[in-house]
């Protein structure tokens, strides 16, 4: 199955599959079971531990749709995934001024702390014009803020850290953003995400030409 996960990773590819794995920040705990749609990526440490290192959404009775970037650093055998129940993505575009959700397991400061249960926060979607004249302007000449990313705002010490990449952006029980990059972490700067909209006619071919796993 997580060769199916890695071809969806590897070509919803947003502009910062180099960036740093980011994770949540100024967010409270989430309720057992409130986000069953959310699916946790985790390896073995040295320890033979298992431990999250990125976050995904499930689109499918056998998909998860993650970042990129998620998948660089592990083979892709080495991969376990913990799963929920249900599979959503949205079918609309996301406006500006739209409140959305983001959750996950990512360090909830910039000193590494690890939550000990999901965390959630509740986000404003920007326009791609005021993503592109936020704060976030000096990084366009290497990391240009398009139509297919969507950009999220809601305080300074508040927004997504290393870990939550890969994770689902939901308004009303629909994907919105798989969760790309930012500014580590809460520093008064959007936060980036894929725009799911976008990729959808993608999503939708590619998955009718995977054989069903037995």
């Amino acid at each position: 199955m997580l060769r199916y996960l890695a071809l969806l990773c590897v070509l919803i590819w947003s502009t910062q599959a180099s960036k740093v794995v980011p994770k949540i920040v100024g967010g409270t705990e989430a309720a057992e079971g409130e986000f069953p749609y959310l699916a946790s990526l985790r390896v073995y440490d040295y320890r033979n531990t298992l431990i999250h290192f990125c976050g995904s959404s499930i689109i499918s009775h056998w998909l998860v749709m993650t970042a990129a970037h998620c998948m660089l650093d592990y083979p892709i055998d080495r991969i376990e995934e913990v799963v929920g129940t249900n599979d959503i993505w949205s079918g609309e575009d996301t406006p500006g001024g739209l409140n959305l959700i983001i959750a996950g397991f990512g360090y909830i400061d910039n000193y590494r702390t690890r939550p000990k249960r999901m965390q959630k926060l509740t986000v404003k979607s920007l326009t791609v014009k005021e993503c592109q004249e936020s704060k976030l302007k000096k990084e366009e000449r290497w990391n240009p803020i398009t139509d297919k990313l969507l950009c999220t705002y809601k305080d300074v010490r508040q927004g997504i850290c290393q870990g939550d990449s890969g994770g689902a952006l939901v308004h009303n029980g629909t994907v919105h953003g798989i969760t790309s990059w930012n500014i580590p972490c809460g520093r008064g700067v959007p936060d980036v995400f894929t725009r799911v909209y976008k990729y959808l006619d993608w999503i939708s071919t590619t998955i009718g030409k995977l054989p069903i796993p037995t």
